[in-house]
């Protein structure tokens, strides 16, 4: 979320509330990395946003299996989309993530 003399802030946040429920404070870790541990914080929501930093199939994979929630990720536009190359999983989410593409401008108001 945020960067402060070297450390990055990673949190999860109820967006209706602007309550924070659950915040890391890391130095040197990939997004990625603390991914599962932030999704964990929100698995009891209906959406998850994430940016393209989470733009992995272990993300959709996790969120897949251990959620009931809808993701919404942005695409991490470096990597692509190649659809040969694409997991079952994220062939979904992309649908979703088109069908609720405005629901993923909520998360700059984060």
């Amino acid at each position: 979320m945020g960067y402060e003399y070297g450390r990055k802030i990673h949190a999860s946040m109820d967006i209706d509330s602007l309550s924070i429920i659950d915040y890391k404070i890391t130095v040197s870790v990939y997004d990625k990395n603390i991914a599962f541990d932030m999704i964990d914080s929100a698995r009891n929501y209906n959406y998850i946003l994430m940016d393209a930093a989470y733009d992995s199939s272990d993300v959709y994979d996790y969120i897949f299996e251990n959620t009931h929630s809808i993701q919404v990720i942005d695409t991490n536009k470096r990597r692509g989309i190649v659809d040969n190359k694409l997991t079952y999983n994220r062939k979904i989410e992309l649908s979703i993530r088109k069908n609720e593409s405005s629901r993923y401008k909520l998360r700059w108001k984060i």
